[in-house]
């Protein structure tokens, strides 16, 4: 019995042992706050790939939305990847913040690419809609170098349903937050404003996939 790094650096090990390159992945919290995570990486065919300790299918887990999720200006909530060479980036051992020889690259931009991939890939239910949000600095701006990322709650009456981070100036222009919603459903979305204050927006969704909401700070 171990934590799932404990586990996580034995699958490596076993992996290893017989020929297979693997390396350690993992995030030191969660951007809801749940708490840290870690699991291997596999290399096949020229691509490195996921798994756990209890391997399944490769690329396929509970928590590929927690990752997929990921806040990219927020190094406690990066995903890391463990590395022989010397990088400049240390693993974040949680267990012992004090660690900095475990080296690290940071693979957060491939775990929200998959979660995108696959969340797109998702067959949606007949009353669900997929609402894209997008937020700009300016009020009624669409120059995509206005877009600002901030994590973007969503709300029906009092419980929150969803959030996520909307894309940055520097991602790619079709890149959205999407979030999988209710048709002709009154939802209220929360973010921060310009100097920090809560921003709320409220509105009802409508009965297509694909509607683009536009958010200003």
């Amino acid at each position: 019995m171990a934590t799932c790094t404990g586990l996580s650096i034995l699958l490596t090990d076993a992996f290893r042992s017989v020929g297979i390159p693997s390396r350690i992945a993992g995030t030191p919290m969660w951007t809801n706050m749940r708490g840290n995570h870690s699991w291997c990486e596999v290399w096949i065919d020229g691509t490195w790939y996921f798994t756990e300790y209890y391997p399944d299918k490769l690329n396929q887990s509970w928590f590929v939305a927690d990752a997929g999720k990921a806040d990219r200006e927020k190094p406690l909530h990066w995903i890391y990847a463990t590395s022989w060479k010397p990088t400049g980036l240390a693993f974040p051992c949680v267990w012992d913040t004090s660690i900095r020889y475990v080296h690290a690259v940071n693979v957060t931009d491939f775990y929200i690419d998959l979660y995108e991939k696959q969340f797109a890939e998702k067959k949606l239910a007949e009353d669900e809609i997929i609402l894209n949000v997008v937020l700009y600095r300016s009020a009624g701006s669409i120059d995509g170098n206005d877009r600002v990322s901030k994590r973007i709650s969503v709300w029906k009456d009092d419980k929150q349903v969803d959030f996520g981070y909307s894309p940055s100036k520097t991602d790619d222009l079709n890149r959205f937050l999407p979030f999988v919603l209710r048709k002709n459903t009154a939802y209220t979305f929360i973010f921060p404003g310009r100097e920090g204050e809560k921003m709320t927006f409220s509105t009802t969704t409508g009965s297509g996939s694909g509607e683009v909401l536009k958010l200003n700070q």
